[in-house]
């Protein structure tokens, strides 16, 4: 998939138009959406912003801006959203994005201004009435000709439209018609993650490789087809191993094939498109906006365990997906977590005060003994981050963005509970303090986009 400039505008510039390289080759490792490197920011070259200057680009014969930083092109994620992603994979393209890691950049006071410029000047509002604001992200314009080549692929691989195939990215590998494992292309292999794989496994350590970058997108893309927790596959990297380092460890009648779910492993990427709204209620306008489906979602009564079949006197590998429990009473992810039962469970977990963004949060670690494990209740983070908005809300966009929530357990509510700000007999579902920072840009997005979109609907009754 080629994404091709045509033009520059500005009020005195303009530039000649090219064609950059296809958007579906590249395998560089890049951070995640809404990530921070670590690394001292560099100084943000927006000058070209100031002078107006900009450009426009199509991407699935879709016309997009783009903006210029230096040498480097960016083009709007909202915009970029409202032209293809929400038109063309409505319903798949929010699960399909949290599989893919794509480095963002703020933008600027400049930016913003041009953004507007471009959106009503240029384009009769086009990308939306809402302004543009140092609160919206950019991506490079070839990350994001690579990102509709992912959501393109995977789309009509879920649809099964034509019989898409995809294999020579993805897809499953079915042992003795029993065991599915899920697979990606590495240099003409088909590499299998090396977590599905227990018993005498450590002469493949050698032969293991990265699936990193889009190749790893598209490894998570299988992986939450099948329903794996979420927690086995973060990161920017997963160890993988050639299937063909496997076949002689098996025995020697083992049938491998290749293997597809059907049409209905789809339902776990779509959202429902039949939820009742109520336009007075925030709540079901973000339940419409943003639900999960529920064969997408798991509740466990314990800590999750993978379910292993064995091959005797061979290895082991998964028989089902890593993943179990009950179907679920609501759209977020909840983990129970199991208490430590001893006379010093008290102790093993402790509170501390974390400062985010110029705020105090109370966090708890949730394995015993590790402080360094620090977890914030939602609760607080609507209070304080997310204007208020219905905890359960909150908790849909944070699982949209596969965020691991857990419930507190008896022990780590008696010791939140000292300090008076929660109620006697409630249960407070908990998310990684990691996690909120990192991808803080991009849920406090969502957030507003859902605000945005009731009081839009409120100002029209």
């Amino acid at each position: 998939m080629e994404v091709k400039e045509e033009r520059s505008s500005s009020t005195s510039t303009s530039t000649s138009t090219s064609t950059l390289a296809s958007a579906t080759t590249s395998s560089t490792a890049i951070a995640s959406l809404g990530s921070k490197t670590g690394k001292s920011p560099r100084r943000i070259t927006d000058d070209d912003s100031l002078k107006g200057r900009f450009g426009w680009a199509q991407i699935m014969t879709h016309d997009l801006p783009y903006l210029f930083r230096s040498d480097s092109k960016y083009v709007c994620y909202k915009m970029l959203e409202i032209r293809i992603c929400a038109k063309l994979f409505a319903g798949y393209y929010k699960q399909l994005v949290s599989c893919a890691n794509v480095k963002y950049a703020q933008v600027t006071q400049a930016e913003a201004g041009l953004l507007n410029d471009i959106n009503s000047n240029h384009c009769n509002f086009q990308f939306g009435k809402e302004k543009y604001s140092t609160e919206d992200i950019l991506l490079k314009l070839n990350d994001a000709g690579q990102l509709c080549a992912f959501l393109h692929a995977c789309y009509l691989r879920i649809e099964n439209i034509k019989e898409y195939d995809i294999s020579n990215r993805c897809g499953f590998i079915r042992i003795n018609k029993e065991s599915v494992v899920p697979y990606v292309v590495l240099g003409g292999q088909k590499c299998v993650p090396l977590f599905y794989f227990e018993g005498e496994i450590s002469y493949l350590k050698k032969f293991t490789l990265r699936a990193e970058g889009w190749d790893f997108a598209y490894l998570k893309f299988c992986c939450k087809i099948q329903g794996i927790r979420n927690d086995l596959i973060l990161g920017s990297y997963c160890p993988v191993v050639s299937i063909t380092h496997l076949t002689n460890h098996f025995p020697p009648d083992t049938v491998f094939e290749e293997y597809w779910p059907g049409r209905s492993a789809g339902d776990k990427f779509k959202q429902k498109s039949d939820a009742p709204v109520s336009l007075n209620s925030l709540y079901n306008m973000a339940v419409n906006a943003i639900t999960v489906p529920e064969a997408n979602v798991h509740h466990y009564k314990s800590p999750p365990r993978k379910r292993l079949a064995v091959l005797p006197k061979f290895i082991k590998v998964a028989k089902e997906p890593i993943a179990a429990g009950n179907p679920p009473s609501s759209s977020s992810t909840l983990v129970a977590v199991s208490h430590e039962y001893s006379s010093s469970s008290y102790s093993v977990y402790k509170m501390q005060y974390v400062m985010v963004h110029d705020k105090i949060v109370i966090c708890i670690n949730m394995k015993p003994n590790d402080i360094n494990d620090r977890w914030v209740p939602v609760v607080d983070l609507s209070t304080d981050f997310f204007f208020g908005i219905p905890v359960s809300v909150c908790e849909q966009v944070i699982d949209v963005l596969g965020i691991d929530i857990y419930k507190a357990n008896t022990a780590q509510m008696r010791i939140l509970k000292t300090t008076g700000r929660y109620s006697t007999n409630e249960v407070l579902s908990m998310v990684k303090i990691d996690k909120i920072m990192q991808f803080l840009p991009q849920l406090t997005y969502m957030i507003k986009n859902i605000i945005y979109k009731s009081q839009s609907i409120k100002s029209k009754q």
